[in-house]
C-alpha cells in the first residue's frame, strides 16, 4: 500500500535571495564575535581537552563528553559529533579562538537560513516568513549559544533538528530516510535530539485527517513511512551512548547550579510557572542576559502566593486555551507551540533536575517556534487598514525597528563574551544573586592578584549564602563550616581553581 503524502500541503518556490539576506544579516550581527577570545566552558570543552586535539573519531564517539578534560568518565553526555567539530577546528586553525568563532558564525547563519526555508513551506506570506527568519537570525538570546565556542552544540542540535523537521515535512522514502539521519546526527550533538521522534508524532497529530473513518490507516501509514525510521535512529544512539559511556542515567548536578536538586516535589512544581515567567520574559524582552542563573538568582518557590507563580500560571492558561480554541483553525500556529515546548520539556520536567536551573542556551531552537508565532500573530492580528497596499510601509517600518532593536542588543551582547573579565563582570550585573557568578569573578580577581575586589565579591556571596564553606575559609578560617554543605562542582579549594567553574 502506498505511504501517505505529507500532511502539510503548502506549495511556494524558494526565494534564493531572501534566503541569502537572511544568512547575510545572521552572520553580520556575530561578526564582532570573531575577536574574542576563549572564555568560560571553552577552556574546559577546547583548550583543555585531549579530544579535541587528536580528531580520532573512533576515540570521539567512545569517550564521554568531558572525559577528554578529566581523564575519566566524569558524566553522562555524550556529544560526539560536537567534540569532532571542535576537533576539526583545532586541526585547521590550532588554538586560535578566531576559527571556532568563525564556525559558530557560520553554523548560526546556515541555522538561520533553514529556519527560513521550514517557513516558506509553512507560511504563504513571503513577507512574513523573511521577517521570522531575520528575528530569529538576530534574536539577542542567542548570544550564549552563538558567542560562546562551547555553545556549539546547541547550534548542531537545532541546525539538524531544523534539516530533520524540513524532510519530515516532504513526501517520499528518501525523505523519511533524511529525517532519521537528521535525527541522529542532532543526537550525536545533544541529548535533547531524543524527543524529536516524539515532535513528529505530535506534528501528525496536528494534521491528521479530520474524518475519524481513515484515521488508524493514516497512522497506521505514517508509522511505516516515518516513525520507524526516526525511533529506529533513537534506538541506535541509544545503544552507542550505552555501549561508549556504560548508562543511560543522568548525574544529579550541584544544588548550587541547580536548586531544584534537592528542593521538595512540591516546590518544583510551585517554581515550573516561574522559569515559564522568566523564559517568555527572555523571549519578548531579552534586554537582560545572563550566562548563569544558579543559586539563589531564581529562588525555589514553596508557596503557592509568590507573584511569579501567579503570572507564570496565568501564561500557562493563557496558552493552553490559545492551543485549545486554534486545534483545528490555525495547525500552523499549533505546530508553532510545539517547537517553542518541545525542547524545553527536559529542562522543565519536575521529575530529574538539568544541569541548571534556568539558561539562555536551552532557547535557542525553542526561538525558532517564538518567531513563527510572532510572524503568525502579525498576520493574524494587524488591523485591517494595514492590509491595504497604500498602507504597506507600517509594517515594513515596525518590521524594520524591531529587527534593528534586536540587532543592535545581539552585537551590543556579544561584547561581554570577549573574554572571561567583561563576560564575568557582566553576569553580577545581570544576576547579583547568583553564588556562581560572583564566584567566577572572585576566582579571576585573585588570579589577578586584585585581593580587595576579590574580597568585594566573597562578601557579597556570604550576603547570598552565609555558610558557603570556600568564602569561611578565605574570610572566616576560624569558624567552622556547616556539616550538612555540599560543595558545588569545582570548588573544593580557593586556589586550585582558574577562575572558571564547570556548568
Amino acid at each position: 500500500m502506498q505511504a501517505l503524502r505529507s500532511p502539510i500541503r503548502v506549495s511556494l518556490r524558494t526565494p534564493w535571495i531572501a534566503f541569502l539576506g537572511v544568512v547575510l544579516g545572521a552572520s553580520l550581527v556575530y561578526l564582532n564575535t570573531l575577536g574574542n577570545g576563549f572564555v568560560y566552558d571553552d577552556h574546559y570543552v577546547v583548550v583543555q581537552n585531549q579530544l579535541v586535539k587528536t580528531l580520532d573519531p573512533l576515540e570521539i564517539f567512545t569517550r564521554e563528553y568531558w572525559s577528554g578534560f578529566t581523564s575519566q568518565q566524569a558524566g553522562t553526555y555524550y556529544r560526539p559529533l560536537t567534540i569532532l567539530s571542535f576537533a576539526t577546528d583545532y586541526a585547521i586553525w590550532g588554538p586560535d579562538p578566531f576559527g571556532f568563532h568563525l564556525t559558530n558564525l557560520l553554523l548560526h547563519a546556515l541555522a538561520s537560513g533553514l529556519f527560513y526555508l521550514l517557513c516558506c513551506r509553512l507560511i504563504r506570506n513571503r513577507t512574513a516568513a523573511v521577517f521570522a527568519a531575520l528575528l530569529f537570525a538576530v534574536h539577542p538570546v542567542h548570544t550564549e549559544v552563538v558567542s560562546n565556542i562551547s555553545g556549539r552544540s546547541d547550534l548542531l542540535f537545532s541546525l539538524f533538528s531544523l534539516a530533520s523537521i524540513c524532510c519530515f515535512i516532504h513526501s517520499g522514502r528518501s525523505s523519511a530516510v533524511a529525517t532519521a539521519l537528521a535525527c541522529l546526527l542532532a543526537s550525536f550533538s545533544k541529548e535533547t535530539a531524543v524527543l524529536l521522534p516524539f515532535f513528529f508524532v505530535f506534528c501528525d497529530l496536528i494534521w491528521k485527517p479530520h474524518s475519524s473513518t481513515f484515521l488508524a490507516l493514516y497512522f497506521w501509514q505514517r508509522i511505516r513511512a516515518v516513525h520507524i525510521w526516526t525511533f529506529s535512529a533513537l534506538a541506535f544512539f541509544l545503544a552507542l551512548r550505552t555501549f561508549a559511556i556504560g548508562n543511560l542515567q543522568a548525574v544529579l548536578p550541584s544544588p548550587m547550579d541547580n536548586p531544584l536538586v534537592d528542593a521538595p516535589f512540591s516546590a518544583r512544581i510551585l517554581t515550573l510557572p516561574v522559569l515559564v515567567f522568566h523564559y517568555l520574559r527572555l523571549l519578548v524582552a531579552p534586554i537582560s542576559l545572563s550566562p548563569d542563573y544558579s543559586f539563589n538568582q531564581i529562588p525555589v518557590v514553596t508557596t503557592p502566593v509568590h507573584g511569579l507563580f501567579l503570572i507564570g500560571t496565568l501564561i500557562l492558561a493563557l496558552v493552553s486555551l490559545a492551543v485549545a480554541r486554534c486545534w483545528d483553525r490555525s495547525r500552523i500556529g499549533i505546530f508553532g507551540v510545539g517547537l517553542t515546548v518541545f525542547p524545553l520539556i527536559l529542562a522543565l520536567n519536575p521529575f530529574v533536575s538539568t544541569g541548571s536551573i534556568l539558561a539562555e542556551q536551552y532557547l535557542y531552537l525553542p526561538s525558532a517556534g517564538f518567531c513563527l508565532l510572532v510572524a503568525l500573530m502579525a498576520l493574524r492580528l494587524r488591523p485591517t487598514w494595514l492590509t491595504l497596499p497604500r498602507h504597506q510601509w507600517v509594517n515594513y517600518l515596525v518590521a524594520f525597528l524591531v529587527l534593528t532593536a534586536g540587532a543592535y542588543r545581539t552585537v551590543v551582547r556579544n561584547q561581554d563574551w570577549r573574554n572571561d573579565k567583561t563576560l564575568f563582570q557582566a553576569a553580577v550585573q545581570d544576576s547579583p544573586n547568583s553564588v556562581r557568578s560572583r564566584l567566577n569573578l572572585a576566582f579571576l580577581f585573585v588570579n589577578e592578584k586584585d585581593h580587595s575586589g576579590a574580597i568585594r565579591e566573597y562578601r557579597q556571596i556570604l550576603r547570598i549564602r552565609g555558610d558557603y564553606p570556600v568564602i569561611h575559609r578565605a574570610l572566616l578560617p576560624g569558624r567552622p563550616v556547616p556539616s550538612d554543605w555540599k560543595p558545588a562542582s569545582g570548588t573544593a579549594t580557593l586556589s586550585g581553581l582558574p577562575g572558571i567553574l564547570d556548568r
